[in-house]
């Protein structure tokens, strides 16, 4: 098969990762059909499915309507990867009101169009995040409490800066995918000039939403398979520590993989076991910007060595931020 790159993954070298994938999941199938840990995995695989795809075909249709439309002036202010444009990066996710299941196909089109490593970064980590659906949902969840919409606003922007300035200036280009900065195409992704400005932002949606569905089906099976396995009891006995019930709560949300849209309301429910403000901040901050599915999904972007470098990155940053959160609750409360 020839080896041709083509915009957002390299299709003639991953058919055998597919190939395993499937032959697994059949396997599954066929051997515990009646074992509730199954049962649990299907459930959590298929909600995880069924509540991302929506999302991902409108984050589709935008990453369409920014290849066609996107203004060359807007271009131009996020390409330098100056403090500036990185703000401004994680400032469009006001704008571009779409969740994480969304967000990456979104971000691989503004690298198409010249926007810097950083600014793209800082979108792509605080858009699920700032964006006016997302804030609604938490103000709804946390019974209209309007310091806790703010907080999950502030926080999340400010983590996304941070990340993206940090992963901009120790990696910068070298983390994105060469065949998307080098604008090679392919007949999936890139899908000519031929047609209407509106036909060809549907063609370019229809290629992105297909090669991001096999990421998010790979992910979606591998935080159901998660959530099977990891016992119910492991959550007890982590409340007394503020470091440790942060930390499981992030590992939580990771492994949960649950759309940024109604995470709120899951956050909200362990405030009723006692569980800190902090260590539910911390699962609405980390869980729209690094869950199983999404790293996974991010490789449509970026190369492998950047997945870890990102998920570092923002672990430690959130970390940081719910604990000074922990010592500054009193203010908040």
């Amino acid at each position: 098969m020839n080896d041709t790159a083509y915009g957002c993954i390299e299709v003639d070298r991953k058919y055998r990762l597919y190939l395993a994938f499937l032959i697994v999941a059949l396997l599954m199938l066929l051997l515990t059909r009646d074992v509730d840990s199954f049962h649990t995995a299907f459930l959590s695989f298929s909600g995880i499915v069924l509540e991302a795809f929506p999302f991902m075909l409108l984050g589709s249709l935008v990453g369409g309507i920014i290849e066609e439309y996107m203004p060359k002036k807007m271009v131009n202010s996020l390409k330098d990867g100056r403090l500036k444009s990185v703000l401004l990066g994680g400032l469009i996710g006001f704008a571009v009101p779409v969740c994480e299941c969304a967000v990456v196909t979104v971000v691989y089109r503004l690298i198409k169009k010249g926007v810097s490593p950083g600014a793209a970064i800082a979108y792509m980590l605080a858009g699920p995040t700032i964006n006016p659906i997302v804030a609604l949902s938490t103000l709804v969840a946390y019974r209209f409490s309007w310091k806790i919409m703010a907080l999950r606003i502030i926080g999340g922007y400010t983590i996304a800066v941070i990340v993206a300035l940090i992963v901009q200036k120790y990696a910068g280009d070298s983390l994105i995918r060469k065949d998307i900065t080098s604008q090679k195409t392919c007949n999936l992704m890139d899908s000519g000039e031929s047609g209407s400005r509106w036909s060809r932002v549907i063609r370019t949606a229809a290629g992105d939403f297909v090669i991001a569905g096999k990421y998010l089906v790979m992910g979606a099976f591998l935080a159901g398979l998660l959530q099977s396995i990891v016992s119910r009891s492991i959550i007890s006995g982590v409340i007394a520590s503020p470091v440790m019930s942060i930390l499981m709560m992030m590992g939580l949300a990771v492994c949960l993989s649950i759309c940024s849209d109604g995470d709120a309301f899951v956050a909200a429910s362990f405030g009723k076991n006692a569980f800190p403000l902090s260590s539910q901040m911390s699962f609405m901050l980390i869980g729209p910007m690094l869950d199983i599915k999404l790293m996974l999904m991010y490789r449509i972007v970026f190369r492998k060595r950047a997945i870890p470098v990102i998920a570092i990155s923002v672990i430690a940053v959130v970390l940081c931020v719910s604990y000074l959160l922990h010592v500054l609750g009193p203010v908040f409360t």
